[in-house]
């Protein structure tokens, strides 16, 4: 990291005899001044989620100082070690500076654990100054991984305007798309995670979590045997009981490369209990209540268990950013429950040639495609087969059995995680599939937010006015101020800014006191109260020299002296004099002085 020193005064003292004299004097100014060099540790920064989880940089963990305040490196050395010293003496609000923050998010599966910072050059050239920050974060249930080598490839293409990248592994991804569709049909279902030896994630075992299909009625109307000569039409109904059935060790998702594998393997009861049984002419319900039967166990509740192992199948398709395919849904049947129905008991027997000894012959032709209903009862239930109430594997199918496309969830994922300051936000532009999947984009302000166009900028007292804007442009709803960065500056002294438009007009020469004078420009939005900050240097002089003074003389150790000049405007109108004694040479703003040998 750089930071420039923007006012001061500098004496280089030289021991000769014994007695201290004063070798060069250089006035730091805004125009030129020395720049603080120093490494920052982001191996130290902290990198745990909701604890700690902002992206800062802290001067505190910086190391290697160094300023150029002379050529010597030792000199740079120990003055760049004096601000180190101060730099850690600095309160934490002096001394941090917060980039962003990393969130925890609001899917479990997706929720950020801890995270750390690296830094990343584009290519290991020293004409090459481009580079990155890398945030590499770690969701909760997966084990810490290891820091990327050198070899590890940078993440900003060079062909296109991104200036942020953000790669997930997509075995998270995916097992969240099917995880947010499970609960739309499961209440309270909870994972462990399952990791291969080398800590990647390979699927899933539910934990807890239920699904349920409600009470249901079921009717059956079928043609019986003819009683007295007549074929009766008869209805059968009953209710089927809540079914109940738990995800808990029976549920896994498993991951292999781009393919997903669901399995589920569901028990439960299924119970009904009969309500009805009569006919057009209501003959059998004047039978059933004659007194000669009991159809007591008949009615009454009964119940049989059922196993089945459903298994549904994905891949990863690179289309629209991503896309999770199904491909099959299948449905293997361990045991099917067959409830088993009560009996119709005869108490007494009736009169011969009787109504209720006509039914009672009868009975058990006209109980036989019940009993067939009530045996393919569990299969319909699962299979949804000519049966219009909902069935587990209709239900199964509706939520899995179509795309996923991880777009808008991916999005959604990134505003909750990563916690840009500023108003600024990750806007995305493309997004790819499926090795990795690739979210490319660009760090701009949000549509709320706006930031100072220039964001710093520096002029002469008394020179024309200055258009402030912002980007994006909220016209007739910003509102602009300027204040003194120092409390020891009067608003007197900085200038004006128009409120409504942002016209800058820097104050004259003798409206201040010293070389320079610095200012903040705010603007604000009126609707959302969202503001944004610029940097403003107003100098008496635009043009800087240094240093001051410098004592040499012949035959001197170093033989010449570097000069620079600091100029705001067009380097091709500086012009440097011949000094009256020893030779000058001259490039631009820098000059080498050679004193008479």
């Amino acid at each position: 990291m750089t930071t420039q020193v923007m006012s001061g005064t500098q004496l280089g003292l030289r021991n000769a005899a014994g007695e201290w004299e004063v070798r060069e004097i250089r006035e730091t100014s805004p125009l030129l001044g020395p720049e603080l060099n120093l490494k920052l540790l982001l191996a130290n920064v902290p990198g745990v989620v909701g604890e700690e989880g902002r992206v800062r940089l802290d001067l505190k963990e910086s190391s290697d100082f160094w300023i150029n305040v002379s050529d010597d490196p030792t000199e740079q050395r120990l003055v760049g070690e004096w601000f180190k010293q101060k730099f850690d003496g600095l309160e934490a609000p002096e001394r941090v500076f917060t980039l962003g923050q990393i969130e925890a998010g609001g899917d479990p599966l997706l929720r950020a654990k801890s995270f750390a910072l690296r830094t990343q050059a584009r290519m290991r050239d020293p004409d090459d100054d481009e580079g990155a920050v890398l945030a590499m974060v770690r969701f909760e249930g997966d084990e810490e991984g290891h820091i990327p080598g050198n070899d590890f490839r940078y993440l900003l293409p060079n062909d296109r305007p991104y200036d942020a990248t953000v790669l997930f592994g997509p075995s998270r991804i995916m097992l969240a798309e099917l995880v947010r569709s499970l609960k739309t049909i499961v209440s309270d279902v909870e994972f462990d995670l399952r990791h291969d030896e080398e800590g990647r994630l390979i699927g899933a075992v539910a934990k807890n979590g239920e699904m349920f299909i409600e009470e249901q009625f079921i009717t059956h109307t079928f043609e019986s045997e003819p009683i007295q000569g007549i074929p009766r039409l008869v209805l059968f109904a009953a209710e089927v009981s809540k079914i109940v059935l738990k995800l808990e060790k029976e549920f896994g998702v498993s991951i292999n490369g781009n393919k997903v594998e669901i399995k589920w393997k569901v028990e439960g009861v299924l119970g009904l209990t009969p309500f009805y049984l009569d006919d057009q002419l209501h003959f059998i319900r004047r039978m059933l209540g004659s007194g000669f039967f009991d159809s007591s166990e008949f009615f009454s509740y009964t119940e049989d268990d059922f196993s089945y192992t459903f298994t549904s199948s994905y891949e990863l398709e690179d289309v629209d950013g991503g896309n999770l395919k199904f491909v099959s849904l299948e449905m293997l049947e361990h045991k099917a429950a067959a409830p088993v129905l009560g009996e119709i008991k005869v108490v007494k027997p009736p009169p011969v040639g009787s109504d209720e000894a006509d039914f009672i012959a009868l009975l058990s032709l006209m109980l036989a495609p019940i009993i067939l209903v009530v045996a393919a009862l569990s299969y319909h239930f699962f299979k949804g087969i000519d049966v219009e109430s909902p069935s587990v594997e209709g239900i199964l199918r509706e939520a899995f059995e179509k795309n996923f496309k991880f777009t808008s969830n991916l999005r959604e994922l990134i505003d909750q995680t990563i916690k840009l300051n500023f108003g600024n936000a990750l806007i995305g532009q493309d997004q790819f599939a499926p090795r990795d999947v690739a979210f490319f984009g660009a760090v701009n302000p949000t549509v709320t937010a706006f930031a100072i166009d220039p964001m710093q900028h520096t002029l002469v007292a008394g020179s024309a006015p200055l258009q402030f804007n912002t980007v994006p442009a909220h016209p007739g709803l910003i509102r602009w101020t300027c204040e003194p960065v120092l409390d020891s500056v009067s608003n007197g002294q900085i200038g004006s800014i128009d409120e409504h438009t942002g016209l800058y007009t820097p104050p004259a020469a003798s409206d201040f006191d010293g070389d320079f004078v610095r200012l903040r420009v705010n603007a604000r939005h009126i609707d959302t109260d969202f503001s944004s900050s610029a940097l403003m240097t107003v100098l008496k002089s635009g043009l800087h020299i240094s240093p001051l003074l410098y004592v040499t003389q012949v035959n001197s150790t170093p033989p010449t002296v570097n000069l620079q000049a600091g100029y705001l405007g067009d380097v091709t109108n500086l012009n440097w004099e011949p000094p009256q004694y020893g030779q000058l040479a001259a490039d631009g703003k820098t000059a080498v002085y050679t004193p008479l040998q």
